[in-house]
């Protein structure tokens, strides 16, 4: 009997557009390996487009949008009681081949202390890289991995990063052993910053292999507004800071929100009144939820299958 050896989880909402190009790569993939799609109470007809088209794809639909973190908790809990070796995270815009995913599994197999691997993302034309990995990889990747792509030769086989976001992740199990899942203060955006940060408390590692590719169609998606809504950006940064594990003690709480709200103060002193509402908004809205951020993060100081059980 084969063993389990790759489970991959792609949240769905409303993904009617993308399912060609995302599940359509897995029609020929190796009998151990599963797929399943997590939808979060998708309005369009993509689950029943899975299902009719894709029938080797495990479908899971939510009564309600669970946001991004808790969705793929679902299939990380699966993935970690099946006894899967791996989990492949795939957002369901984006696309990787199986080659490249088993070269992938390979490299996590030789490099076990990289807890979550990711490829190259390039964008949805394949002709470019993403324009927010580009931003990544050259503000918090080693210079290393710009300079060798810049002379063509690169001289590593997996670089190390202090982010990646999760459209393409290889996470092993040992990482769900002792990581766990996502964080259920974040809703939506900022739980892989955290989830990172996670990772590195624990003394392990994230890594780019620059010889892999994967593609992620973005460029042309409309923008979120939760995403890039100036009050909404603060908010979330603001949950990443309180919620990093290396920001422990309640001094270093009471100093990130005190120096947001001087951060507040100046801006309505310096009459920039959106960006000052925009930090108001970041405290007010996090002050009801420090109990729970602090107890989550003290949980996943933990080592185990935090936020899973």
């Amino acid at each position: 009997m084969q063993n389990k050896e790759l489970c991959i989880i792609v949240v769905t909402y409303n993904a009617s557009k993308w399912i060609d190009k995302c599940f359509g790569e897995f029609v020929d993939m190796p009998a151990n390996w599963q797929i399943l799609a997590i939808d979060n109470n998708s309005d369009d007809n993509c689950v029943e487009l899975i299902n009719k088209k894709y029938p080797f794809v495990k479908t899971i639909k939510n009564n309600k949008n669970l946001g991004f973190g808790m969705a793929n908790n679902i299939g990380l809990k699966f993935a970690l009681e099946k006894g899967f070796e791996h989990v492949f995270l795939l957002n369901q815009d984006a696309w990787i081949s199986v080659e490249n995913l088993k070269k992938l599994i390979t490299i996590q197999k030789q490099h076990p202390n990289y807890y979550i691997l990711s490829p190259i993302h390039c964008n949805g034309s394949t002709d470019e890289l993403d324009k927010g990995f580009f931003n990544y990889a050259k503000t918090l990747t080693e210079p290393a991995l710009v300079e060798d792509a810049i002379l063509g030769t690169f001289k590593k086989e997996v670089y190390d990063t202090k982010f990646v976001n999760a459209a393409l992740w290889l996470i092993s199990k040992e990482c769900l052993n002792i990581i766990g899942g996502f964080s259920p203060v974040f809703y939506h955006y900022g739980e892989d910053s955290n989830y990172i940060h996670r990772v590195i408390y624990h003394n392990k590692k994230i890594g780019i292999v620059p010889n892999i590719m994967g593609f992620h169609k973005r460029n042309n998606r409309p923008p979120s507004k939760i995403f890039h809504v100036q009050k909404q950006i603060q908010y979330r940064e603001l949950l990443i800071k309180l919620s990093n594990p290396q920001n422990d003690s309640i001094i270093k709480q009471l100093k990130i929100l005190t120096k947001t709200v001087l951060y507040s103060l100046k801006y309505i002193l310096g009459l920039k009144l959106v960006k000052s509402y925009s930090y108001c908004y970041a405290i007010l809205k996090a002050l009801p939820k420090i109990k729970e951020i602090n107890k989550n993060r003290k949980l996943s100081k933990n080592k185990g299958a935090c936020f899973l059980n």
